[in-house]
């Protein structure tokens, strides 16, 4: 079987900086080290933190001391008044860009604007980035939403999640200016999600298949797998090489490989392997 990888795949900038400032909070600090939800949103990055001792937990509520890392995806304004009001040590390891949009979210609100946020309502930077300012943004996933959406403010501004769908945005932000014709843009999806969806398109010009790696609760990998369908490719997110199946390989002459922005080289080096001797 002939294997392609995408030109870009893989770990970005953000979650490479995130892991390295836990494996860092680790190091440098005694007692318990603990990451609110997921470091990134992989499982084989959240297990071998595991392993070097930096937990993971669902909420505050039963830590009474130590370090709580905060993860790429960042965290609402309350979580930290939460976390500094029961005396735990406070690593951030927000990406950057995200860190960019909470401040950019906090000018606006301040003048007076409404925030129209395009992205996944459930995913956590979203949440974190929407209590900035709940009163002042109004959140949309698909563009049905704009119809029935109103404003109160005649300033208006949009901000997109930072894996969002470069393609779904153009669309969703065309509509919008025609809705809200002064509305002001900030095209916040990051350069390597723009990147690593490019790179899956040109990719699904050349193959039979596409096998997107990452997990079921990374945005911006399940995108990738989305695109390739829209590129008329059969397309696979899995974890790993242990969930690929022979029967996904009838006719099958090349395969493409990608990874999402949260996915290690190891777990990635191991597929390519896989579907190379199937």
């Amino acid at each position: 079987m002939e294997v392609i990888l995408a030109k870009t795949y893989g770990f970005c900038m953000g979650a490479k900086r995130a892991i390295e400032i836990a494996k860092r909070a680790r190091k440098e600090n005694d007692g318990s080290v603990n990451v609110l939800k997921e470091i990134v949103h992989n499982p084989y990055v959240v297990s071998s933190l595991k392993k070097m001792g930096i937990g993971s937990v669902h909420s505050l509520q039963k830590v009474k001391n130590g370090v709580i890392i905060f993860s790429a995806h960042g965290v609402a304004p309350d979580v930290v008044e939460e976390t500094k009001n029961k005396g735990l040590k406070i690593v951030d390891a927000t990406c950057p860009l995200v860190t960019h949009i909470h401040r950019l979210v906090k000018g606006l609100a301040k003048k007076g604007y409404t925030i129209i946020l395009i992205g996944d309502r459930q995913h956590d930077e979203i949440i974190g980035i929407s209590g900035e300012s709940p009163k002042n943004i109004k959140i949309i996933s698909k563009k049905e939403e704009i119809y029935n959406l109103t404003v109160d403010s005649s300033k208006v501004a949009v901000i997109t999640q930072t894996t969002l769908s470069v393609d779904d945005s153009i669309e969703i932000i065309s509509i919008l200016k025609k809705k809200f014709p002064d509305i002001e843009v900030y095209n916040t999806i990051c350069n390597a999600t723009q990147s690593r969806q490019k790179a899956v398109k040109d990719l699904s010009e050349k193959v039979d298949l596409i096998i997107v790696i990452g997990s079921q609760k990374s945005a911006n990998s399940k995108r990738l797998a989305q695109i390739a369908r829209c590129c008329s490719k059969p397309s696979y997110l899995i974890n790993d090489g242990k969930e690929i199946s022979k029967k996904w390989f009838t006719n099958v002459k090349r395969v493409g490989i990608t990874a999402g922005a949260s996915t290690p080289d190891e777990i990635v080096e191991k597929v390519i392997k896989r579907v190379s001797l199937l």
